[in-house]
């Protein structure tokens, strides 16, 4: 008996319904059975995309930080400057995983063994560091001349990282607002070159 051909459309349904559910879900409920009735598909159709959970989990991080990826480049497009950038860069990812969705609990939640922060950032950290050494490269001439770029993607991120953790940690007691505007001046005064 032939293989039945893999439908793209249905394995990204499955995957969709996935990440709507971690944006409501105490993780709880985050099984196997309830993804596939969010998608409108039997358990069985979700396991012939999916070997196992594990799989489906890399694969909902791999597909929301695709999604991740490409809204952020759509995103910082209109701005020429590194300040406006960094702003903008902060206030997208805060806002993307800091409100839209609590998928980096996840990584915190034991719904599946192999599957945590050491792994998943494993696989999604390079894309993550180049693309913010790419931009820091490219704004070269804005930068201080001591400031490596080599190292200060790492800085960025983890301190974009910690505010979406602390909001994820605390619900509606974070001022996202706030914490962005406090992380861009920390920032930009430490790394851009003083306007004349």
């Amino acid at each position: 008996m032939a293989a039945r051909k893999k439908d793209e459309g249905m394995k990204e349904q499955i995957l969709e319904a996935a990440f709507e559910m971690t944006k409501r879900e105490d993780f709880d409920g985050f099984t196997t059975a309830n993804i596939s009735a969010a998608a409108g598909v039997s358990e069985g159709t979700l396991y012939n995309y999916f070997k196992d959970k594990k799989t489906l989990l890399v694969q909902l991080f791999q597909y929301v930080f695709d999604n991740y990826y490409k809204n952020l480049n759509d995103y910082l497009e209109p701005f020429d400057n590194l300040n406006d950038i960094l702003y903008h860069l902060f206030d997208f990812h805060i806002k993307f995983f800091g409100k839209t969705s609590k998928i980096f609990l996840l990584l915190f939640v034991p719904i599946e063994k192999g599957i945590g922060p050491h792994s998943i950032f494993r696989i999604l950290f390079p894309k993550y560091f180049s693309i913010v050494t790419s931009i820091l490269e490219s704004h070269r001439d804005e930068i201080k001349k001591d400031i490596s770029i080599e190292n200060f993607p790492f800085f960025i991120i983890g301190s974009i990282q910690m505010i979406v953790f602390r909001k994820l940690a605390l619900g509606g007691d974070v001022d996202l607002t706030g914490a962005i505007n406090e992380l861009h001046a920390i920032v930009t005064n430490y790394l851009l070159k003083k306007e004349n």
